[in-house]
């Protein structure tokens, strides 16, 4: 919610509008994560998938072992003007 009322005041649009087209931005990241193309996002950051394998972990109090089947992630590389942003505290507003 705060991120539509943000885009709404600074665009002069309706939350209404916003969230629609917030939502289509969401829809086309989201089509380039499934066809296994990541992107990058200029000041916050790097999104890419990766196939996690498959590992056996164990649960002592149930002495037993499990298995994980590998599967595909989401991985998250920030940049490193919002690396510094953060480490400093200093959020940029335009």
């Amino acid at each position: 919610k705060e991120i539509l009322k943000y885009i709404s005041e600074r665009h002069n649009l309706t939350l209404k509008e916003s969230k629609k087209r917030f939502k289509k931005v969401l829809a086309l990241l989201s089509d380039k994560l499934k066809e296994d193309k990541g992107f990058t996002l200029p000041g916050l950051g790097t999104f890419q998938t990766q196939l996690r394998k498959g590992r056996k972990y164990y649960l002592p109090w149930e002495n037993k072992y499990y298995f994980v089947p590998k599967k595909k992630v989401v991985e998250f590389h920030p940049s490193i003007n919002l690396k510094e942003e953060v480490k400093y505290n200093k959020m940029v507003r335009k």
